[in-house]
């Protein structure tokens, strides 16, 4: 469980530093604007261009990720991080 603690970890670190983190929920590609462990699943806040309202989606922790970075923000090249 640890390294999905540091999975999320690292998620938050590419949101907060502006990364456009996406994922597939019900067949349509949104907008990752949180992600928290809940119990055996991940909480994720969600928007879409449509509905820039923040909704919530329990997912399974199997759930893949793509993080799409246009110009890889500035505070983790910072912090070390490479494309």
């Amino acid at each position: 469980m640890e390294l999905v603690y540091q999975y999320i970890e690292a998620l938050q670190a590419l949101i907060a530093a502006g990364a456009d983190v996406r994922m597939v929920v019900k067949g349509c590609s949104v907008g990752v604007v949180s992600v928290e462990v809940v119990a055996t699943c991940l909480e994720v806040g969600c928007v879409t261009s449509a509905s820039p309202q923040q909704w919530y989606e329990f997912v399974s922790l199997a759930t893949p990720f793509l993080v799409a970075c246009a110009d890889w923000p500035q505070a983790l090249v910072s912090a070390g991080w490479w494309r």
